[in-house]
């Protein structure tokens, strides 16, 4: 099998802090594609392409991503903070400030998906 996908490198569970890297880069595309997506709106509006990445970016955000969420609160957060390390201390420190901002990519889904649907506009009806 590794013929068939060449020199491509996928992470597997055998390494759990590899997994979640790779999960970090399918949020940022993720990410790429709700910005891409603000942007295609007021032009186009909700044509059948902005409607679809719409449900695709809030789709993920509800499954796999809030899947490596509760992986990074329940798993690896606690283990970090069990260590003696200072430096792993201050970065959890700026990591929780982070999150408790609440307006993350995954609370602006569903504005576009709303926005989408909203009646009046005649489209995504």
């Amino acid at each position: 099998m590794s013929d068939l996908l060449g020199d491509v490198h996928i992470p597997s569970f055998d390494n759990p802090l590899e997994m979640l890297l790779a999960c970090h880069g399918k949020i940022q595309a993720q990410c790429a594609t709700l910005h891409k997506l603000l942007q295609h709106l007021p032009s186009y509006g909700c044509d059948a392409q902005a409607q679809q990445a719409a449900q695709a970016i809030l789709r993920y955000f509800d499954t796999a991503g809030q899947n490596h969420h509760d992986d990074e609160e329940q798993d690896l957060f606690p283990c970090l903070l069990a260590t003696p390390n200072a430096e792993i201390h201050k970065l959890m420190a700026l990591t929780g400030r982070a999150q408790s901002t609440g307006y993350g990519m995954a609370a602006i889904a569903p504005f576009v998906i709303w926005y989408c649907r909203r009646p009046g506009d005649g489209v995504g009806h």
